[in-house]
């Protein structure tokens, strides 16, 4: 079902909660819990990081890093990036929401996953009003905007 077992089986569980179980909340259905199972599909060797737009716990989009090139991408490599991943696909209404990201390492322990600084550019002109990202095993938080 998922491309890497990366994470072990908290990550199956979020990704069949999100799709097949769309009536559970809570701690169930948290947009810390889907950005950690969305890393798992990141298609960097090293670097797999997941990202959500949520409002409260509700996600909008969700988006994983991805061996593309894109022409709104900045980053001098030239990849999605994650957040990029999540916020092209939640448009206009990724204003006034806030953003998710993590990384996982291979291990299963969150990783950083703070936004480099091109994506926090994007971040800010989408109208995001937090970010929250994973570092070494905890969640931290960036007022952006409002």
């Amino acid at each position: 079902m998922l491309k890497s077992q990366v994470g072990g089986d908290w990550a199956k569980k979020a990704i069949l909660d999100l799709f097949f179980r769309p009536w559970l909340t809570g701690a169930m259905r948290t947009p810390q819990r889907v950005a950690k199972a969305a890393s798992c599909h990141g298609e960097h060797k090293l670097h797999r990081l997941g990202a959500v737009v949520a409002k409260g716990n509700s996600v909008i989009s969700i988006g994983w890093n991805r061996n593309k090139t894109h022409p709104k991408s900045t980053h001098a490599w030239k990849y999605i990036h994650a957040e990029m991943s999540a916020l092209m696909k939640a448009g206009e209404k990724a204003s006034g929401a806030d953003l998710y990201v993590a990384r996982v390492g291979r291990d299963g322990v969150l990783r950083n996953s703070m936004p480099c600084p091109a994506c926090m550019a994007l971040i800010a002109s989408y109208g995001i009003k937090r970010v929250f990202f994973t570092n070494e095993n905890e969640w931290l938080s960036i007022k952006v905007g409002y």
